[in-house]
């Protein structure tokens, strides 16, 4: 007769048993059932240690801060680029991005070219009436040394040039103050434009680092008030939820967070009634956000942290891992010893669960040999 393979001769050996434990009917019941490892299934030891059991879920968070909305009033200009990214550090004054200014830096160009053809031109005209001015003073010194003769037509004519000359004097005044202030309306007319452009340009009010850009091309129209960029002076730091929707986190629980081998305590912020009534009439899901208690220059914007939510944690307790437990409805948990060399049941009172390890009230000592599914 040929062998049996071993899975034959398994599943063979546990046809016989089973239908043995059957027959026996319910006065086997409280004894639980032998274990049988299907040749599938790899079987290892481990034994009892102390230390904590958590119950634990993890996420995956980012580093954010309070920001400032930074924005354009109310303009007729076009978008025209950005000078920094997300992310950049930048200091107080900063150029961070600029509207379409080209055809105003044109106009500017044109008007300044207009004011120094207008000066020019002021200065043509009043140059040649100085030169009147001198030439009719010239005049009336020849005339006075004729009238000194006591020639009475001579005399007429100096009082009627000196009539003249004053007429022209006055109105050469009256010509300059006109020029100056024709040309006052134009420069300031030059002024709104390069204030214009001066508005084109949105710069930092104060240093820190750009934490969101609103997505603008070259051309774009500018909404009013619409924010632009945000710029953190990183204070405040908080850490959020990077998915979409929220975590269920239970008051009384805690929460880690790590940024590489930093580890920061942290705890949960609850939105305010503004920001509640905001989501519920926006139909929105309020981000899920935790304050840290002990930030450090790791914690920065931008920075991804892996978030560790414990909903329950005992600590220095005898624990077992779960894959060791088994559950019976008769007998409650036990586990499989190495007692004398030999695979021995042993009940076990339970405590918290978790998915690495399970927490032992009784039945086991620390130390104890027990054999684990891999």
């Amino acid at each position: 007769m040929k062998k049996l393979s071993t899975l034959t001769f398994a599943f063979l050996t546990f046809i016989v048993i089973f239908v043995t434990h059957g027959c026996a009917g319910g006065a086997q019941a409280s004894v639980a059932p032998a274990l049988i490892t299907p040749t599938s299934v790899q079987e290892d030891t481990a034994r009892v240690t102390r230390g904590n059991v958590e119950r634990v879920e993890m996420y995956k968070g980012i580093v954010r801060t309070s920001s400032v909305k930074l924005y354009y009033e109310n303009t007729n200009l076009r978008f025209g680029e950005y000078h920094v990214m997300t992310g950049d550090r930048v200091v107080e004054g900063q150029l961070l991005a600029k509207l379409e200014t080209k055809y105003i830096e044109e106009q500017i160009e044109n008007h300044e070219k207009h004011i120094a053809r207008l000066i020019e031109q002021y200065d043509y005209e009043n140059e040649i009436a100085e030169i009147d001015l001198a030439i009719m003073r010239v005049e009336l010194s020849d005339i006075l040394e004729l009238a000194a003769s006591f020639d009475e037509y001579a005399m007429d004519q100096a009082e009627i040039k000196k009539l003249d000359i004053e007429r022209r004097r006055m109105h050469l005044e009256q010509s300059i103050e006109r020029q100056e202030l024709s040309l006052y309306y134009e420069r300031q007319y030059l002024n709104e434009m390069l204030l214009n452009i001066e508005d084109a340009e949105l710069r930092a009010p104060f240093d820190g680092v750009v934490t969101f850009m609103t997505q603008k091309s070259p051309g774009d129209w500018m909404e009013p008030f619409a924010g632009l960029i945000y710029l953190s002076d990183g204070s405040d730091a908080f850490v959020e939820y990077a998915s979409m929707g929220s975590i269920n986190v239970f008051r009384g629980s805690i929460v880690r967070g790590t940024v590489g081998d930093s580890v920061y305590e942290m705890e949960r912020i609850y939105p305010t009634t503004q920001e509640f009534v905001y989501y519920s009439t926006m139909r929105l899901t309020p981000p899920t956000r935790f304050a840290v208690k002990n930030p450090d220059e790791n914690f920065t914007p931008g920075a991804y942290v892996a978030v560790y939510v414990y909903s329950a944690i005992v600590e220095d307790v005898l624990r077992v891992p779960s894959n060791s437990v088994y559950v019976d409805s008769d007998i409650g948990a036990y586990v499989y010893i190495m007692e004398n060399g030999t695979k021995t049941m042993r009940q076990i009172e339970q405590g918290l669960r978790a998915e690495a390890f399970i927490e032992v009230r009784a039945g086991l000592e620390e130390g104890d040999v027990i054999f684990v599914r891999q």
